[in-house]
């Protein structure tokens, strides 16, 4: 993996990070208008990032199978997803 791409994935994983504290923040009482801006912004880079993250879970040896059905899921899915890959699978 490319020094870029090792940069980029890292700057998903903290927009991801921040994503999962956004929506934690909305059910504890932010008011709504602020934290659907902060999800706007904080989610917009991410969408570029899904490809890279999904390639690398693809190509991870150390998945199986229903391992990668689960990571492929929960990375388009589940909001921070992508920093806990990151931590588990690609953090140096």
């Amino acid at each position: 993996m490319t020094a870029r791409l090792q940069r980029r994935l890292r700057r998903a994983a903290i927009c991801s990070a921040l994503q999962a504290a956004i929506v934690l923040a909305a059910f504890a009482g932010v008011p709504y208008d602020a934290a659907l801006v902060a999800l706007v912004l904080v989610s917009l880079p991410l969408l570029w990032a899904l490809g890279p993250f999904q390639a690398d879970v693809s190509l991870n040896t150390a998945l199986d199978e229903d391992d990668r059905r689960r990571w492929r899921i929960a990375l388009a899915s589940v909001p921070g997803a992508m920093a806990l890959y990151w931590h588990r699978h690609l953090r140096d």
